[in-house]
């Protein structure tokens, strides 16, 4: 029954999935699935709001496991915007860990 349910939007913003390096894999993994649940229960045209706030994730690899998602369930993704975190979590050039958050607002196709 809840494959036969259709969303125009659906929003994921899970907690942190990596805590650790180590955990990196693990995480992918997790965005991975949690894409592909969402982009198969998704209206034509659809939009997609995905989030990460692990800051071990790095932005091209979360993007990535988007890609797979999409890919796995045959569904074709627009990446409409790309977001960060406010101003007020300024992002240390010494310390790639402090851009945590990354969000993508996605058209599906």
């Amino acid at each position: 029954a809840a494959a036969e349910r259709r969303f125009g939007m659906i929003i994921l913003d899970p907690p942190r999935f990596a805590r650790t390096r180590r955990g990196v894999p693990e995480a992918l993994k997790a965005y991975h699935r949690l894409n592909a649940l969402a982009l198969a229960c998704m209206e034509p045209d659809g939009i997609l709001v995905t989030c990460s706030c692990s800051g071990r994730v790095g932005a091209a690899d979360f993007v990535q496991a988007l890609g797979r998602a999409a890919g796995e369930v045959g569904r074709d993704v627009q990446i409409l915007e790309t977001l960060g975190q406010a101003a007020d979590h300024p992002v240390s050039a010494t310390c790639p860990e402090t851009s945590y958050l990354k969000c993508l607002i996605c058209r599906v196709r």
